[in-house]
């Protein structure tokens, strides 16, 4: 992706502030990704608001996280619900940010570890990983389950591409989106 003359990467100011926030205070996203999606996302606050102090960031951090999230779990529950029926309670959990959690915390289905990704590809996978949780956790099911193999799949991703991992025979099984 190569930056055009209006695109605000080239701005001195622009590096500047992406540098400070990287050498600020610890977040739970890394403002020195050198990851696509999230270098279109950061420019785009920037343009909208100019070097933001973190404080200011955070909540945007949040509502960046819940969009993904939304939009993966809808589409990993449809897969779900394929196999497993309807799956009432899936959904995501969310508390805004606070003094406590600067950047809110995002889940889908309750369990598991935070989402803390800033692109769509590592949401997926921390999406897909939670309602694996929650499926075990509230229907006492693997879900889902290599046909070849008969064992549970592993969410990753890899070059921006999340899927479905069979451990037992090292494969790709499916895409964890299939919208």
């Amino acid at each position: 992706m190569g930056l055009d003359v209006d695109d605000p990467r080239r701005d001195d100011g622009f590096r500047r502030w992406v540098g400070a926030l990287a050498q600020g205070e610890p977040f739970d996203w890394d403002p020195d990704s050198e990851e696509p999606e999230f270098l279109e996302w950061i420019t785009s606050v920037y343009a909208g608001n100019g070097a933001m102090p973190v404080e200011w960031i955070n909540p945007l951090v949040y509502a960046h996280r819940v969009e993904l999230a939304g939009r993966a779990l809808r589409s990993i529950t449809r897969q779900a619900e394929t196999d497993l029926g309807p799956l009432p309670g899936l959904e995501l959990v969310t508390t805004p940010p606070d003094d406590q959690e600067p950047t809110g915390v995002v889940r889908a289905g309750g369990y598991g570890g935070r989402i803390t990704g800033m692109s769509f590809a590592e949401v997926a996978v921390m999406v897909a990983d939670n309602v694996q949780d929650w499926i075990g956790h509230d229907r006492n099911r693997i879900w889902p389950v290599c046909p070849e193999h008969g064992r549970g799949l592993h969410p990753v991703s890899e070059g921006g591409v999340p899927f479905w991992l069979c451990e037992a025979g090292r494969h790709v099984v499916s895409s964890i989106i299939q919208d």
